[in-house]
């Protein structure tokens, strides 16, 4: 049981999920799923390309760190993470962000 806990990671008492290092392209499916407990993820580190249309099912998310991955740029979605405050994406391929990401009010 414990190897299947480490392939389904979930996030800790306070919301937060580290996926640091694990060497991924895509964000494993599980974590689209997660909107109503998860507040921060930490995914940097990886060699992630994109994010799903799903990213934006996070619904509590106010911290994102995906920093040093391979994305070039941000779903649309996004602008439906109303919560979101902080967001680290330095370290990736991004030219331009979507304009839905002024729907973001609370980040600063």
């Amino acid at each position: 049981m414990e190897e299947y806990d480490d392939l389904v990671p979930t996030p800790n008492e306070d919301g937060s999920l580290e996926l640091t290092y694990r060497g991924w392209t895509l964000v494993d499916e599980v974590i689209w799923t997660m909107g109503r407990e998860l507040v921060t993820l930490d995914i940097s580190y990886n060699s992630i390309t994109e994010f799903p249309p799903e990213f934006g099912d996070l619904g509590l998310l106010k911290e994102l760190n995906c920093s040093c991955n391979e994305l070039k740029g941000f779903p649309k979605q996004i602008g439906k993470l109303r919560s979101l405050k902080y967001l680290k994406c330095n370290g990736n391929h991004i030219i331009k962000l979507p304009p839905e990401i002024g729907q973001c009010a609370r980040l600063t």
